[in-house]
């Protein structure tokens, strides 16, 4: 995975098992801004109870699952899951979750505007994203 800020400079450069989970398991998350990917064959569902259901997301031999929670409306209002987390010389496997704080209308759907990514560790949370999505273009011609 290669993340970098305004093309400008590197914020990740990494490999390996931990980093394609961690890929992966963000990918599955996001889904949520593109919902017609969940009815890929690549995507199972196993309900947990009235208002939870594990996910999983098979790509080229590889795996991820979490879990998904749902209010009275069954709209998505968090995504939790054990996912790979850089720390100093390695990886840790702790609990990240992505609640969703506030939906509206984009692209012509009630999807999620507004949200976060939370490392929920032993000595606390830690939030690192609080995300506001304004725009949504799906399919955009190319100019």
């Amino acid at each position: 995975m290669l993340v970098r800020a305004g093309s400008l400079f590197t914020v990740v450069d990494g490999e390996g098992e931990e980093m394609d989970q961690g890929a992966m398991m963000r990918y599955l998350s996001e889904m949520i801004w593109f919902p017609t990917a969940f009815l890929g064959d690549n995507i199972s569902f196993q309900p947990m109870d009235d208002k939870s259901a594990q996910v999983t997301l098979a790509d080229h031999g590889r795996s991820v699952t979490g879990t998904m929670y749902f209010d009275e409306e069954g709209r998505l209002t968090d995504f939790v899951a054990k996912r790979y987390r850089t720390v100093e010389g390695g990886y840790d496997l702790e609990t990240w979750s992505t609640p969703v704080i506030e939906y509206g209308e984009l692209a012509g759907l009630k999807l999620p505007i507004r949200g976060k990514a939370v490392w929920k560790l032993p000595d606390g949370g830690l939030e690192y994203i609080d995300i506001s999505v304004t725009e949504l273009e799906y399919n955009a011609a190319k100019q």
